[in-house]
């Protein structure tokens, strides 16, 4: 320890080592400058602390520093607060000369601009930094009172949850789950091995099954009419086989620039296997390409790639090459459709994957006049942000449709899920809208088409909806006489819309030429009216409500009445009496159900259909038919 007395006021400063000998230094006391320098009478109390190092490990310490004898005489010391100094690094060394210290005014430095500055502002200085403090002291006191008065606020970037939404997208979440436990099938994703990539369409059927002898499939079959027919004529010429034969067919349409013609390929997986020589010479028409090692055969349109005895790929001659690639990995369709491929399943009956904006760009090439503007209007319906559509349907016991929706990088599931739900909604008074201004010459097909809407209705209200990953999912359920209720009345509305006239302005109820003829005044006169009655497997519940429909009487079934006898609504009508009264087409259907009675209402043109035990019950009396 060094204590160095200062020149001026004898006032004494310690330093803890002999670095500072030779430096300037500034008294606390009275501010005077002045170069340390030590003493010759004061040497003996430096204290000094001997440390020995131990000779197999040196003591860290810092480099030799130099140290002058005598300070050199300056006589125009340059006076710096101390606790503005900055010390060199220790592990710098000093220099080998006396060190050299300028005058002020050689370099100007920041400490001594601001002391000339202080020195400028004389006596009124102090007034300035008074001020200075005050105001610093007023605004922040003026702060805190104010915040202490409002009320503590949550962090500005803390991200408020939106629990009405987070409970709905839960719940979205939660149905598209559910729809597993519904579902009658439980297959693997379609896969795409043996197809050439860049499929734009995709098409999963199970043949054998649909054009099986059981009676509903021929009566689903039947009921799609020419696009039935239309359908098994090109499954027999793109495999060379009838559809019977066949357990499993994936078709793939790549669709590529304008106006080019499509890519179809299709892997084929028969009932039964087929010795190799007769296939190839009977089925197959090309000849076997050396060029390649798997057992392809090339002709002028088609190529063939034998896999085993029961499956076989088929492709344009031109993708021969990608044809044999495929073999060896599963190919890649469009990228929208590549995302839904896992939420597929091989054991629906009917699988179709459309990429919405190719099938947009095609329209006009692939399909007829007559079918382009009906499917212009399907695409406008999906809107633009829809990518994707992918519809499955399995007929059993129950008419199972799952729809799914792939939904574009501009929208989430959620918005969509609400766009679609509002076209679902929308779509039976849409409907509505086009059968109005269509004019069926058959009065059996006006009746169907006229029903379509209310079809339409009731598959709404039978959807839940459900989201996932970009993806929006509809899955409806309904009994299995709709199969063929929509198929029909799908296969005749979509035919007539082709023949109808959209631009032309709907007549009103006003109009001579569409006003209905006069109807009798009470019930017996209007059931005696004729009517065309003919029923193929029809619900109790549309039978009676197509019988009074043209008649303007009201059928209503008594649900609860009808169970005390075991009745249903659901029971099936079949029978054809050509043109007939309503009447006779009542006592058609309830001289089978012979508990089955009628009571009348005149005033609202109501027949209510009950049992004799509800209306024992009821006190009503039975109404009996002219």
């Amino acid at each position: 320890m060094y204590r160095i007395p200062c020149p001026a006021c004898g006032k004494t400063l310690k330093f803890k080592d002999a670095s500072r000998i030779g430096r300037k230094a500034k008294c606390p006391k009275c501010s005077h400058p002045f170069v340390v320098t030590l003493p010759s009478d004061d040497t003996d109390e430096v204290e000094m602390e001997l440390v020995q190092p131990t000779p197999t490990e040196p003591l860290p310490g810092t480099s030799a520093r130099w140290v002058p004898d005598e300070p050199p005489a300056i006589e125009s010391p340059t006076v710096v607060p101390t606790e503005f100094e900055t010390t060199v690094p220790r592990e710098v060394a000093a220099p080998a000369g006396p060190l050299f210290i300028p005058p002020d005014d050689a370099i100007p430095s920041p400490v001594s601009k601001l002391r000339e500055r202080n020195r400028r502002r004389g006596r009124f200085g102090w007034v300035f930094g008074m001020f200075g403090a005050l105001l610093i002291g007023g605004i922040g006191l003026a702060a805190y009172v104010y915040q202490g008065k409002q009320p503590v606020k949550d962090d500005a970037n803390k991200i408020v949850e939106n629990k009405e939404w987070t409970a709905e997208k839960k719940s979205l979440e939660d149905a598209a789950v559910a729809a597993q436990d519904v579902s009658p099938t439980d297959g693997q994703p379609i896969d795409l091995k043996y197809l050439p990539p860049g499929a734009s369409i995709v098409v999963h059927l199970h043949p054998s099954e649909l054009w099986s002898n059981e009676d509903s499939r021929r009566e689903f079959i039947f009921a799609l009419g020419p696009l039935g027919k239309w359908l098994a004529e090109n499954v027999r010429t793109l495999t060379q086989f009838e559809p019977q034969e066949i357990e499993q067919l994936t078709i793939a349409i790549g669709l590529g620039a304008r106006e080019t013609e499509p890519e179809i390929s299709a892997v084929v997986k028969l009932l039964e296997a087929q010795q190799r020589s007769v296939f190839i010479r009977q089925r197959v028409k090309g000849q076997r390409d050396p060029a390649f090692t798997r057992d392809v055969y090339v002709g002028d349109r088609q190529s063939w790639l034998v896999i085993d005895d029961k499956t076989f790929a088929v492709a344009p001659a031109d993708l021969a090459a990608e044809l044999v690639a495929s073999a060896d990995y599963a190919a890649d369709p469009s990228d929208d459709l590549r995302l839904m491929l896992e939420k597929t399943d091989t054991d629906r009956h009917i699988t179709v994957m459309v990429d919405r904006s190719a099938l947009e760009i095609h329209t006009a090439y692939l399909f007829d006049e007559s079918v382009q503007a009906a499917l212009v209007q399907f695409t406008d319906w999906l809107g633009k942000d829809v990518d994707a559509v992918t519809a499955s349907l399995h007929l059993g016991d129950r008419f199972f449709l799952e729809t799914l929706f792939r939904s574009g990088t501009g929208t989430t599931p959620g918005k969509l899920n609400r766009h679609v739900r509002s076209r679902v909604d929308e779509l039976p008074g849409d409907v509505l809208d086009m059968v109005q201004l269509m004019t069926p010459r058959r009065k059996g097909p006006r009746q169907i088409i006229a029903r379509f809407p209310a079809m339409l209705q009731a598959v709404a209200a039978a959807s839940d909806s459900g989201i996932g990953d970009r993806l929006v999912q509809l899955t409806t359920v309904l009994p299995e006489r709709a199969i063929p209720n929509l198929a029909v009345g799908t296969i005749l509305t979509w035919n007539e819309s082709t023949r109808t006239d959209f631009k032309r302005t709907r007549t009103t109820s006003t109009t001579p030429a569409t006003k209905k003829p006069q109807l009798p005044a009470t019930l017996a006169d209007r059931l005696k009216l004729k009517i065309e009655l003919e029923f193929n497997r029809t619900p109790l519940q549309e039978a009676f409500a197509l019988l009074g429909e043209d008649v303007g009487i009201n059928f209503k079934l008594d649900g609860d009445g009808l169970k005390l006898a075991g009745y249903t609504q659901n029971m099936p009508q079949t029978f054809n009496l050509g043109v007939g009264s309503v009447a006779s087409g009542v006592k058609e259907i309830m001289k089978q159900y012979d508990k089955m009675v009628l009571t009348a209402d005149e005033k609202t043109m109501t027949v209510t259909v009950t049992t004799k035990a509800a209306l024992e019950a009821s006190g009503k009396s039975a109404f009996v038919l002219p």
